[in-house]
This record gives C-alpha cells, structure tokens and sequence, in this order.
C-alpha cells in the first residue's frame, strides 16, 4: 500500500491489479517478519526454557506446537491452491 498512497499524491491512477500488487508486497514483507519472530522464539523456548521447565510444565511444547501451526497454513495453502489448479 506504501507505492499506492506515494502515488495517489502525484495523480496517478492504479489499477485494481497494481493496487492488488502493491498489497501483497507489503503482506510479504510482514509474512517475512512475522515468520522470523515466530522461528526465534520457537528457538529461545526449545533451547532456554525446555531445559529449564520443560518437564514441569506442558505449556512449553504447546507453545511450540501451536507458533509452528501458525506458520503452516499460510505457507502450505498456496501450494495447495496450485496443485488444486493444476488437476
């Protein structure tokens, strides 16, 4: 959205599919992000806290399992949208 709103200053006028562009770069570029934080935490709490409390404390090896899942579906389901394109 950062390349839409620079150009509406000037008077350019996007099309559906530019906007739509522009969009999903900055998605990805959140997505980068998010899926950076998600894999050092998931990394600080298998080699800091799983030693630490891991056998105490089941909420360690849920935390883990459910920061992983929420990487899964964004990733998995373009793959799936294409193979479902492709049959």
């Amino acid at each position: 959205m950062s390349d839409v709103c620079a150009n509406q200053d000037v008077g350019t006028k996007f099309f559906l599919m530019e906007k739509a562009a522009c969009c999903l770069v900055d998605f990805g570029t959140a997505f980068l992000l998010y899926t950076m934080a998600v894999i050092a935490l998931v990394l600080l709490l298998i080699f800091h806290y799983v030693p630490q409390c891991g056998h105490t404390h089941v909420l360690v090896y849920i935390a883990i399992c459910s920061l992983m899942g929420s990487l899964s579906v964004p990733i998995l389901c373009p793959f799936l949208l294409l193979s479902m394109i492709k049959l």
